[in-house]
């Protein structure tokens, strides 16, 4: 499970991959993520959101492959 993890976090487009990545795996605070990557807060969240439902529909169409 976590190899399929993985590899579908590695198929995120890297501004997405990066924010997913500081978020869920680093638990960084939003306020944070945003100084790190120096960009404002409403950036973090909308990218946060765009990570989640583009890894939802990866794991979705990577999951009806290997049915």
């Amino acid at each position: 499970m976590q190899h399929r993890i993985n590899e579908t976090i590695q198929r995120l487009p890297q501004h997405l991959r990066e924010i997913i990545l500081l978020a869920y795996f680093h638990q960084m605070p939003y306020r944070q993520i945003a100084e790190v990557l120096n960009v404002p807060l409403g950036t973090v969240k909308s990218r946060l959101h765009t990570a989640v439902e583009t890894f939802a529909n990866l794991w979705k169409s990577s999951n009806s492959q290997t049915d």
